[in-house]
């Protein structure tokens, strides 16, 4: 399921990264070949893939498929080494910048990161984003309120 995920207030690196924002948006299962590609995760990737890239060229269907791994790969390509360039997004997992395993920065983080740079008024809340197909908006999870916190995947998340 695709969610805004609020990053605890000790993880500086993050925030720094995205520009002091106190959240994120994420992806529950990795989206790429061989994945789940839940179709919620796989609609977002291309939302902001669409959003911050205009080269993208996807339709935001959330079907996994070869277009959208070229588009996925093609835009870690030219965001330079920092990314992992193998057309795969994997779920944030923990609060690190960096995956344990590849030591790149998290293809989500970075496209957050490129989504406040161009889309910068709708990041907060991306579901007032006109752009933003239907489908999604009914499905996106934003948590926050005056509830308490829960941690998720080593990330805080605000729940109700």
């Amino acid at each position: 399921m695709a969610e805004k995920y609020i990053i605890s207030y000790e993880n500086a690196e993050v925030r720094n990264f995205l520009k002091g924002s106190m959240h994120f948006w994420g992806i529950s299962q990795d989206v790429g070949w061989g994945c789940t590609n839940h179709w919620a995760d796989v609609m977002l990737v291309q939302y902001m893939l669409s959003a911050a890239w205009f080269e993208a060229g996807l339709t935001c269907d959330g079907i996994f498929g070869p277009k959208t791994a070229a588009a996925i790969k093609s835009w870690q390509k030219a965001y330079g080494p920092a990314l992992k360039a193998d057309g795969k997004i994997d779920a944030v997992n923990g609060s690190n910048l960096r995956s344990s395993v590849s030591k790149t920065i998290y293809t989500m983080l970075a496209l957050n990161e490129e989504f406040v740079k161009y889309m910068s008024t709708k990041y907060d809340n991306i579901k007032t984003d006109p752009k933003l197909p239907p489908e999604l908006r009914s499905e996106l999870t934003i948590r926050g309120g005056s509830g308490g916190s829960l941690k998720y995947r080593g990330v805080q998340t605000m729940v109700n």
